[in-house]
């Protein structure tokens, strides 16, 4: 029902809709729960939290103050 709102009401493309809902029901099946060390073996670099990451580029979501 949600994807037939995504493409129908949302006008989502298919595609996308069809990922999005694969995803949505693979973490409510709990396959997110696992933490790996996959992301350091692969960047070279230990990951950070997202409030980590909101933290270091904070000014990429505010507006310089000429109004850009």
């Amino acid at each position: 029902m949600a994807k037939q709102y995504w493409i129908e009401v949302r006008g989502l493309p298919k595609d996308y809709c069809n990922v999005m809902s694969m995803l949505y029901l693979m973490t409510r099946m709990g396959t997110a729960k696992k933490v790996t060390t996959t992301f350091e073996t692969v960047m070279g670099k230990k990951p950070q939290t997202f409030r980590q990451f909101v933290q270091k580029n904070l000014a990429a979501w505010q507006g310089s103050s000429d109004g850009q």
